[in-house]
């Protein structure tokens, strides 16, 4: 079979394409949330023990993607293949011997999680965000204003988050 795989930094459009799914397609849609969701789970357990980053972010209140140290990494990709739905696992458990290693599905969406979390998907390149855009934790070219309430926070009182509060 030929390597599919992607970068994790490329698009969801490449991602949904090397996996044969197709963006217009509202069950493809939910079976990416539903890849999203189960990642979450993960994505939690990975930030919240510090064991998992490297030495110089264990005061970061709120690590990236590059903290984390390469074993922990690898353990969260197992996590989120292993505990996979039936929905779910054989579009996570593609690559074993792709060019972006194991179970690459698994580590993009892992990958965005911490993208979608942090301050650089807040503005676009080269524009600034409006005041009231960073005041409400809402990415700046969302154009959705505030998810619930005017208070910044979305679903349980907690900050904004794109894939949660979709």
């Amino acid at each position: 079979m030929a390597d599919t795989s992607v970068a994790m930094s490329t698009t969801k459009a490449d991602f949904f394409a090397a996996l044969g799914l197709y963006q217009d397609n509202p069950e493809d849609c939910r079976l990416y949330q539903r890849m999203n969701e189960e990642a979450e789970v993960v994505w939690d357990v990975l930030v919240s023990n510090k064991a998992n980053r490297k030495e110089h972010a264990l005061n970061k209140p709120a690590p990236s993607f590059a903290d984390l140290t390469d074993a922990a990494i690898e353990e969260a990709v197992r996590g989120i293949t292993d505990n996979a739905s039936e929905q779910t696992r054989d579009l996570f458990r593609r690559g074993p011997n792709s060019k972006n290693g194991p179970h690459w599905p698994a580590k993009w969406v892992l990958y965005h999680l911490f993208r979608n979390r942090d301050n650089r998907n807040k503005t676009r390149r080269g524009a600034q965000a409006s005041p009231s855009a960073e005041q409400s934790n809402v990415p700046a070219e969302s154009g959705a204003g505030v998810a619930q309430g005017s208070s910044g926070e979305g679903q349980s009182g907690q900050a904004y988050d794109p894939i949660r509060d979709q």
